[in-house]
């Protein structure tokens, strides 16, 4: 076990790709694909003369994807690509169909390197790439981008601190250019940081960390993280194992949040530093399953129920998924989904959303709580139950003992 420091002191090289027409086939096309794209050449008289058509393809795309590579032919037999940015790496195939033609392999003439590259030695002051057992500390240094799936690592401990500046990454955005996608393409290489981490700590202003635990069961704490610069996006974007633990304080959080994402989060508790309200905003995908959750503050969207939630204060909206128990001691609940709340302890304020319906299995008001189902969209299959308080005598009471429900329009209850 050994303590690494990130620094990002590599210095940046520029990737050159190869490939040899090694055989010519007036029946054969020759074809070479990136990102999904793919350029192909019917054989052009020659070997030479099929890797200048291939080269000759290349730079007649115009997609922004193609652009960050120039093409060209030797002259002999082999199509060359050179990266435009020295230290951005790509990945292309090679293909043939019909005939006798071949293409020989993709070969890496100058293999990429550079200061965002987590598997360089170079970029971690130790001289060393963090291994299985490491204490890893990411406290200053560029962004973190490429060859970031680490797998079959799993570290005793990753921290991002708060020394690690504002404007480095740590992963890519989904999109090369996240805030007019028109202008980009979709990102093909790896997005998330995938490792194993026993326990990862999180306490940086940076505006994008793009993690993937999934590799470990882990025990992870967010102290801070910067806001995301555009719509849609979490500032950190979490992806965790089965029976992980999250713990929140400040930070903008997506958790699993990402189509195919599942997980079974045992513990994820919700609390702040300094602002109820505002210094946590989490979203949960919708193969989320959460066995408690817990809140003091922050503003939680919650895609797929949970066990268990008890929660004192801040506003939880949930959108989908059935809870067994709900504690909702204070705060706000948006009750927008259909799943059914089996045991609903209401101490806080409840409004139901939306003209679908849902059921409340067994709902106990509390002293001081008010709910409102005005649409009257939901199902109480037990009688509702009153713990230490009344039922108001009028609109206007609203007594220190009073619970207050709106059972919606039109309906009546009769106390008993």
């Amino acid at each position: 076990m050994a303590t690494r420091q990130w620094n990002g002191s590599a210095i940046p090289v520029t990737q050159v790709t190869t490939i040899q027409v090694t055989a010519y086939d007036v029946a054969t096309t020759y074809s070479v694909t990136l990102n999904l794209k793919t350029i192909s050449v019917i054989a052009a008289g020659s070997v030479a003369a099929t890797a200048a058509a291939l080269a000759t393809a290349w730079g007649n795309v115009g997609s922004a994807d193609f652009q960050e590579v120039s093409a060209s032919s030797n002259g002999v037999d082999t199509l060359v690509l050179t990266a435009v940015t020295a230290g951005k790496p790509f990945t292309v195939t090679k293909a043939v169909s019909g005939g006798a033609g071949t293409l020989g392999s993709v070969t890496a003439a100058t293999a990429c390197s550079g200061p965002n590259f987590w598997d360089i030695a170079a970029n971690w002051v130790e001289n060393s790439v963090p291994a299985a057992g490491d204490d890893v500390i990411i406290n200053a240094g560029p962004s973190i981008l490429y060859n970031i799936d680490q797998n079959a690592v799993t570290l005793t401990s990753l921290t991002v601190g708060p020394n690690y500046p504002s404007s480095s990454q740590i992963g890519l955005p989904s999109s090369t250019s996240p805030s007019n996608p028109s202008a980009g393409y979709p990102e093909y290489r790896t997005q998330r940081l995938k490792i194993g981490a026993t326990t990862c700590t999180i306490n940086s202003a940076s505006t994008r960390m793009r993690l993937d635990l999934t590799p470990a069961s882990s025990t992870t704490i967010v102290l801070n993280t910067g806001q995301p610069t555009n719509p849609g996006e979490d500032a950190l974007d979490l992806a965790v194992a089965a029976t992980a633990n999250i713990y929140l304080r400040k930070g903008t959080v997506g958790l699993n949040y990402l189509p195919g994402d599942t997980a079974t989060a045992a513990i994820v508790d919700v609390s702040y530093l300094t602002s109820v309200a505002s210094d946590v905003k989490l979203r949960c995908g919708k193969a989320l399953t959460i066995t408690a959750l817990k809140m003091s503050g922050g503003t939680v969207e919650l895609n797929n129920g949970a066990t268990t939630i008890t929660k004192y204060d801040g506003q939880l909206t949930l959108l989908g998924g059935a809870v067994t128990t709900f504690n909702n001691y204070g705060g706000l609940l948006n009750y927008d989904g259909t799943g059914t709340l089996t045991t609903l302890n209401n101490g806080g304020q409840v409004i139901r959303r939306g003209l679908q319906g849902a059921t409340i299995t067994t709902l106990v008001l509390l002293a001081g709580s008010t709910g409102d189902d005005r649409d009257g969209t939901l199902t109480y299959t037990n009688a509702v139950q009153y713990s230490n308080c009344r039922p108001p005598v009028d609109s206007n009471d609203r007594g220190a003992d009073v619970a207050w429900w709106c059972f919606g329009r039109g309906r009546t209850a009769t106390i008993t």
